[in-house]
């Protein structure tokens, strides 16, 4: 693409630079080759930076950069030892954007190598700087993910709180905190908690998976039937019904939505329910 391309121009006009020149295009191109998906080769444009920066700062932030590479191109050892000789006042002088950027990357890797422990401290200390955005929002649902996999739904949701009460949190975070933290509360048996935050996913929604709209509709559904509320919860597992594309989904379905209408005597409905399970499910 144009990035990929503006990196391959880059290259070619660094063979001539000045030290300070070349710093600069190496910068440069090292963002372009992050951009371009490639962060392996990023980390080398990144050093090669570093090595021709004449000024602390900017040698600082180009070794910030690598590390950042390395660790998006799965190389989380690396990324860690390059983290670790960034000590406490070269991390001063890096850009609040930049060292957002390079605290998320150190809990990536130390996740990846299986330090859970520290990995979730790290996600914490990030979610917790209201400063860090749209990243401290990122850290927050690694971190819930590392907590439900611990079977730490409270936890977890304590870590989605983060990003749902967040006004500033993009749309695309605020659905997937919504789900999850929609899972967990269903797990709890907090019905209305569940209930809420499903709704929050249903409305800001802009996810094509028909999937994961079907399973977070059944789940609604399902909250909601639990409080009595059995006239939305058939409008849930409709969606449901209509929206998935597996078997056993659309069987789950089905049954349910058979099942609420009766909840609230509705018996034309439910019995239209049952005879489309029983026409698309005959064995």
């Amino acid at each position: 693409g144009n990035d990929a391309l503006a990196s391959e121009r880059l290259a070619r006009a660094s063979d001539a630079a000045s030290p300070a020149l070349l710093a600069t295009t190496e910068r440069e191109r090292g963002h372009a080759l992050l951009r371009s998906g490639d962060p392996a080769a990023a980390a080398g444009a990144f050093a090669s930076a570093a090595l021709a920066s004449e000024s602390a700062e900017d040698r600082t932030a180009a070794r910030a950069w690598r590390a950042l590479a390395l660790g998006r191109a799965g190389r989380a050892n690396d990324a860690l030892l390059a983290m670790d000789e960034l000590d406490e006042a070269h991390g001063e002088r890096l850009p609040p954007a930049t060292a957002h950027a390079l605290a998320y990357e150190r809990a990536r890797a130390l996740a990846a190598i299986g330090r859970a422990e520290e990995a979730q401290r790290a996600y914490a200390d990030l979610a917790a700087d209201r400063a860090s955005g749209a990243t401290g929002a990122h850290a927050a649902l690694e971190l819930a993910d590392l907590r439900v996999a611990d079977g730490d739904h409270e936890g977890a949701l304590r870590a989605l709180d983060r990003v749902m009460t967040d006004t500033q949190t993009p749309a695309a975070l605020l659905e997937r905190a919504a789900y999850r933290a929609g899972v967990s509360a269903r797990t709890l048996g907090e019905h209305a908690r569940a209930a809420e935050a499903f709704e929050v996913f249903a409305r800001e929604t802009t996810a094509n998976d028909a999937a994961l709209l079907a399973s977070a509709a059944w789940q609604h559904g399902d909250v909601l039937s639990q409080m009595g509320q059995h006239g939305e919860a058939s409008e849930r597992f409709g969606y449901a019904a209509d929206t998935a594309t597996d078997d056993e989904a659309i069987a789950a379905s089905l049954l349910r939505l058979g099942d609420a209408h009766a909840a609230r005597s509705s018996w034309r409905d439910s019995e239209r329910a049952f005879a489309r399970f029983i026409e698309r499910f005959p064995d």
